[in-house]
């Protein structure tokens, strides 16, 4: 009988905080007699979906050590093969928006390895965006276009590196009107006013620590939905201002609502996934209800 093994996906990338996590799961592991094996993540998904699919057949759970980017890459590595195989995740990224929404509280990295290793599996959605799957969001637009601009550009400073990105993006950035049909009749704002930002998100935060979509639920079978529309410059400010607590849904400027599938057929506007540059619409966007299970 082959001896199941737990899988450890890291961010391999330079830095000491990820670095002592890895180090103190390896521990962890070995206390508790289990077996294990580390896999690095690499810029190619490709080659990470390589690696990964080495070890699946004998893996009876996963760990992920890293942020959004490494989460993202293990959920669209798996995709609907293994979606019942438990994933533990110790956040160990830039932003982390993953785990502000699914943790709600920061944790020691004893506390993460704790939930890692033992804490309840709960199945969830994830969404879909053309081919490319993504855990916390699709932009559309402006955050599509900044993410391009940021390219590889990360600090200690995530939130202060995105909001000045932002206010130099913002001035140039021209948005645009948007041809899209979906299951929510409300969708149709999105050809009646140019668009800035059109998000659809599975959970509630981005841009590391942007309270997006309030109403985002990662188990309901929908994705929550954002449209901000083209505007002066003095109200895109305070839209992006009032984005942190969430207060931006009650703007005059923004729609939002739930939806099951959509389709964007305006081309060449680009588009982020879970923080990711993901290219330019034309783009199907789904929800995939009860994708994978991640443990709590």
């Amino acid at each position: 009988m082959t001896t199941k093994i737990t899988l450890v996906v890291f961010n391999p990338l330079p830095q000491r905080a990820r670095q002592r996590r890895v180090q103190a799961l390896c521990l962890a592991l070995e206390e508790i007699n289990r077996s294990y094996v580390l896999v690095a993540t690499d810029a190619d998904l490709k080659v990470t979906t390589t690696s990964i699919h080495t070890y699946l057949p004998t893996a009876a759970e996963l760990i992920v050590v890293g942020g959004d980017g490494t989460l993202h890459q293990v959920v669209n590595a798996l995709g609907n093969a293994y979606k019942t195989l438990p994933i533990g995740y110790i956040p160990a990224g830039t932003g982390n928006d993953f785990a502000r929404a699914w943790y709600g509280t920061k944790l020691t990295t004893a506390g993460y390895i704790k939930r890692a290793l033992h804490g309840k599996a709960e199945c969830i959605d994830i969404g879909q965006a053309n081919e490319r799957y993504f855990i916390n969001s699709v932009g559309v637009g402006f955050d599509g276009d900044l993410i391009a601009h940021l390219g590889s550009k990360k600090s200690w400073w995530p939130r202060l590196t995105y909001l000045v990105c932002a206010l130099k993006q913002i001035f140039s950035y021209r948005g645009e009107y948007l041809q899209a049909t979906g299951s929510d009749p409300a969708l149709v704002c999105l050809d009646k006013t140019p668009t800035l930002i059109f998000v659809a998100a599975n959970m509630r935060y981005f841009g590391a620590g942007m309270l997006i979509a309030p109403h985002a639920k990662p188990n309901n079978g929908c994705l929550a939905w954002v449209h901000v529309q083209e505007c002066r410059l003095a109200v895109k400010l305070q839209s992006f201002s009032s984005i942190y607590r969430g207060s931006h849904l009650t703007n005059k400027v923004v729609t939002s609502g739930q939806l099951s599938e959509m389709v964007i057929a305006t081309a060449q506007i680009p588009m982020q996934t879970d923080g990711e540059y993901a290219g330019c619409t034309p783009v199907k966007i789904r929800c995939v209800p009860q994708a994978v299970s991640i443990r709590r």
